[in-house]
């Protein structure tokens, strides 16, 4: 495996594992990118398997990739994909502003493998506020 955005080989294999289990868009629970950013926030240590809603860092746990307890969501996406919080590649996979353009998993999906391929592209805050057409579809 190789990514143009330098992440390591471990970084990569998780965010291909969690593309490959959100691109049939069969989820056992909810899928809804606003969910971390409106919940999240102030509750980090939520349930992992709780049933309802998350987003696509959300739904790493059940496509096995597992989260510690007493790790919080930002932790957990920091060690398992090898993003911080509020980057570029962060926004263009992880960010909960994709609710209003692409709510869907396999969009989710399609930004990850995207991203590993092509890296974030130059108009991606374009595409997120739908002012331009989503290059992944």
């Amino acid at each position: 495996m190789s990514n143009v955005i330098g992440l390591s080989a471990y970084h990569e294999e998780n965010l291909r594992k969690l593309a490959a289990h959100l691109l049939p868009g069969n989820l056992e629970t909810d899928f809804d990118m606003a969910f971390y950013t409106s919940y999240s926030r102030s509750i980090e240590d939520s349930a992992i398997d709780c049933g309802t809603a998350g987003c696509a860092k959300g739904h790493g746990p059940s496509a096995g990739i597992p989260k510690f307890h007493y790790e919080t969501w930002n932790d957990y996406g920091l060690r398992v994909f090898g993003m911080k919080v509020k980057t570029l590649e962060w926004e263009w996979v992880f960010s909960g502003d994709w609710y209003s353009t692409d709510n869907t998993p396999e969009g989710a999906a399609k930004r990850i493998l995207h991203l590993l391929e092509s890296g974030v592209p130059d108009n991606w805050c374009n595409q997120l506020n739908g002012y331009a057409p989503l290059c992944y579809l």
